[in-house]
């Protein structure tokens, strides 16, 4: 089994965790972590191999990460996302996919939102006040899963 988590503190009281690990992605090709024909990037595999070992995942995600970490929330406990995009139909940036691929990247989104919701998974939606107010309403999150902050702008 994975050690439980020890929170042991430095000469300066300040707390630090033991068996902490990151795992950083960057999708430098701009493809909003999608698997599409022309280029299937395997990442859903991938992640769940990874988070497999895990008693305990934080999907953590800006914008296009924010997309990523949406499509993927089923394989984790709590997702946190700041200004994602949600609807690649409607984003003002998107991948350039063909039309049928950013609506099935879309509904692939918010089928994998339900599952994860389903399975108990922590959702924080985090947001100004901006379009993206609006891309939060088109999923199903609870009642207190979207935190607006009271900044004019966008925040990612």
């Amino acid at each position: 089994g994975v050690p439980a988590k020890e929170t042991f503190f430095d000469d300066d009281d300040s707390p630090h965790l033991q068996d902490f690990d990151i795992l950083s992605l960057c999708d430098t090709g701009a493809q909003w972590y999608v698997d599409t024909p022309s280029n299937p990037l395997e990442v859903e595999t991938k992640l769940r191999e990874v988070v497999a070992e895990y008693r305990s995942v934080l999907f953590l995600g800006v914008s296009m990460g924010g997309f990523g970490a949406l499509s993927h929330a089923h394989l984790a406990d709590t997702v946190a996302v700041f200004g994602p995009q949600t609807d690649l139909t409607r984003s003002h940036l998107r991948p350039g996919f063909l039309p049928d691929d950013l609506a099935a990247a879309t509904l692939k989104l918010k089928e994998n939102v339900h599952k994860a919701l389903a399975r108990g998974t922590r959702i924080e939606y985090h947001v100004a006040m901006e379009d993206h107010i609006l891309y939060a309403k088109w999923l199903p999150l609870p009642l207190g899963a979207v935190i607006i902050h009271p900044i004019a702008g966008r925040i990612a």
